[in-house]
């Protein structure tokens, strides 16, 4: 009878240990990934120059995966950006970046680019719709863990 109280014993002691070891590594793995911090906001700075927005600048936060709009009226002409920012591959980042112009009844313009940026590189494009008329959008965007100024 002691053998076989020895072996419950033996057999209780062992599993509460494992259970306790468990428990241990459970919690400890959970508290880790919870103190670890989220990845940095970097900042998306934009700068266009075309017919209708001869000198904008902006700079806002971004985010991976969250996407952003902007959107402002400069007389008749609505203009709209949207950017979003996908997971890095290595040190590249790639940004879905669209701007639309246009006037309530039409769309003068609408184009959307999806450059390879790596942090503190600017990005430039510049498109010619029409050189009889001058028409041009020339777009830049940098990427940084710089806040904006």
């Amino acid at each position: 009878m002691s053998i076989k109280l020895f072996r419950n014993l033996k057999t209780k002691l062992f599993v509460s240990m494992a259970l306790s070891l468990f428990l241990f590594f459970a919690f400890s793995i959970n508290s880790s990934a919870q103190t670890q911090s989220k990845p940095k906001v970097l900042t998306l700075t934009i700068k266009l120059q075309d017919e209708f927005n001869p000198d904008f600048k902006l700079c806002m936060p971004i985010e991976e995966d969250v996407p952003i709009e902007f959107s402002w009226t400069n007389g008749e002409i609505k203009s709209s950006i949207s950017a979003l920012l996908r997971k890095p591959e290595g040190e590249i980042y790639r940004v879905k970046f669209t701007l639309k112009e246009g006037t309530a009844e039409s769309i003068i313009y609408n184009g959307m680019v999806e450059p390879k940026l790596k942090l503190e590189k600017v990005f430039e494009q510049t498109i010619i719709e029409s050189s009889i008329f001058e028409q041009y959008y020339t777009k830049s965007l940098l990427l940084s863990k710089k806040p904006c100024k």
